[in-house]
């Protein structure tokens, strides 16, 4: 499997499919991720217009930003190795299902993901731990589970 992650990276996935392995794009926030729940970042490129303030709208023009500054060199590239075209930068690079390495205290997430996945797709990191199989039974210390900070 090919892990990618940072500002933007365009060729990541192509190496992966050439190889025939699994690729998937992990990002540390996700304010670069579309959502209804914020708007995105700025990137080089015209602002939007006067006006514009249709989320859809705005990650649609974040889109076009992206493929204005990848996407000939990115489509070239995946010629010259046999792959075809993608029409949109953005979200070939995050694919389908994007992996996200925040902590919801540090960087809160659950309520600002579109769409939300079903329960029973969802990680949960503080439950991320294989029950204990040990002679004696379950552990006795457990670490206490700090919560939010304070103010």
């Amino acid at each position: 499997m090919l892990v990618a992650s940072g500002l933007m990276p365009a060729g990541a996935r192509s190496v992966a499919e050439q190889l025939g392995i699994r690729y998937m794009y992990a990002g540390f926030h996700l304010f670069e991720m579309p959502s209804a729940h914020y708007l995105p970042s700025g990137r080089p490129g015209p602002p939007p217009p006067p006006g514009m303030t249709d989320d859809q709208a705005l990650w649609d023009l974040d889109a076009q930003k992206v493929n204005a500054l990848y996407l000939q060199p990115l489509n070239a590239h995946r010629a010259a190795i046999g792959l075809p075209p993608v029409d949109n930068v953005r979200d070939h690079v995050f694919g389908d299902r994007p992996w996200l390495a925040a902590d919801p205290v540090l960087g809160p997430w659950e309520k600002l993901t579109k769409p939300r996945p079903p329960a029973d797709r969802r990680v949960d990191p503080a439950r991320r731990t294989a029950p204990a199989e040990r002679p004696g039974g379950p552990p006795r210390h457990r670490l206490p589970r700090l919560g939010r900070p304070g103010p």
